[in-house]
């Protein structure tokens, strides 16, 4: 929201808005600003993610007035503190997508509009400990002790949910690095009880934005441990490519990964690349996953699963209209599986569907001196 208001400003004071176009966007950006989705609790807030999508959605198409005189092929970039905590954010941006990148926090990206749909598809929520929670965690050990019900001491929409109770220890967003223990399965990683191996999923990488007639690109790079062995090195590059004449609503980005083992030690690894959807629904027949057009057996965003040895997989929106497909130019077991919160509402404490993991994962084997390359392409088609 402040964002947006700066880019309004701007705007404004670059003579770039008519007084049309100023009311228009003005009258969108307010109504993002409605204070629902700014706080949390017991009467709506940050946890429902229809109301985080609502004010998203005012945001962006309040942007697309702004850029509306822009050419199809033009792309931006800028580098500040977006979310003011004294740490510097990468936008890039073109006319279809924009990509928020934090070095500091993983170089993963927080935030990707797809502007067409008015969608953040990365509108996504970390799970964090609630002073409430604690509640519910001793009316299930009560229950379990005594053989009850948890209805007899507090309000739950449904049983079983202090089982839900799974707190995160980074924040949730897409093109996480994941070194994990060759053993690790999906459940292991779904219920946090994995063993991450190295060092790169929280942590601060150094960047470098380049800037080409046609693309942008952000290099990110990090010297880190796996499994107690340092000298592995990793290079990550986001390319953003100019939407051309052609393309209609269709869009698509890149990341390229060089993993170099420069230590005396051979690496073995898992090697998994953490994406993370916001498509609203969780079990709704128009969202879903397939793989050219084929619906998984069970193809629920709210389902979990492995998808293996295949180097795609693709998340339909037909209520919204897109298609996103994800694909790796190489093989790969694909873990899915959703993200759920536990939250208190005027009802009593609920279960809420934020988003979607989706993450291939490959086995790495790098001697010393080896090292292996992989894009990840992520295409985004407006269905018709």
């Amino acid at each position: 929201m402040l964002h947006l208001t700066a880019r309004l400003n701007a705007a404004v004071a670059g003579g770039k808005l008519n007084r049309q176009a100023l009311a228009v966007a003005a009258d969108l950006k307010w109504q993002g600003q409605c204070n629902c989705p700014y706080w949390h609790g017991v009467f709506g807030g940050v946890y429902l993610n229809h109301i985080r999508h609502a004010t998203y959605s005012r945001f962006l198409e309040a942007e697309n007035v702004i850029d509306k005189k822009k050419p199809v092929d033009f792309l931006e970039s800028e580098i500040f503190d977006f979310d003011y905590d004294g740490r510097d954010e990468i936008v890039l941006r073109n006319k279809h997508l924009n990509l928020y990148i934090t070095p500091h926090s993983g170089g993963s990206i927080f935030e990707l509009d797809y502007k067409p749909a008015l969608m953040n598809l990365a509108d996504t929520m970390t799970r964090r400990l609630e002073g409430y929670h604690q509640k519910l965690t001793l009316a299930g050990r009560a229950d379990a002790q005594a053989g009850g019900s948890i209805h007899d001491r507090i309000e739950v929409k449904e049983p079983g949910l202090d089982k839900y109770l799974i707190y995160d220890n980074y924040r949730r967003s897409s093109f996480i690095e994941h070194f994990l223990d060759r053993g690790t399965l999906i459940e292991d990683f779904r219920l946090n009880r994995n063993m991450e191996s190295g060092d790169f999923t929280a942590a601060h990488y150094d960047y470098k934005l380049n800037k080409q007639k046609s693309k942008l690109s952000v290099e990110l790079t990090k010297s880190g441990t796996v499994d107690r062995t340092a000298g592995i090195d990793l290079v990550k590059r986001i390319i953003l490519p100019a939407i051309s004449e052609s393309a209609n609503a269709n869009s698509e980005f890149r990341v390229e990964y060089l993993i170099t083992n420069n230590s005396s030690k051979d690496l073995e690894s898992l090697f998994g690349i953490e994406t993370a959807w916001g498509l609203l629904a969780g079990d709704s027949h128009d969202r879903y996953y397939h793989q050219d057009g084929a619906k998984l057996d069970d193809p629920r965003m709210i389902s979990s699963g492995v998808v293996p040895y295949s180097n795609q997989i693709s998340l339909r929106d037909e209520a919204f209209g897109y298609d996103i497909n994800l694909i790796l130019d190489c093989v790969a077991d694909w873990w899915r599986f959703p993200i759920e919160t536990i939250s208190l509402s005027e009802g009593g404490f609920e279960r809420n569907y934020q988003e979607s993991i989706v993450m291939p994962v490959i086995e790495l084997k790098l001697p010393p001196g080896d090292y292996r390359q992989l894009k990840f392409s992520v295409k985004i088609t407006k269905l018709i």
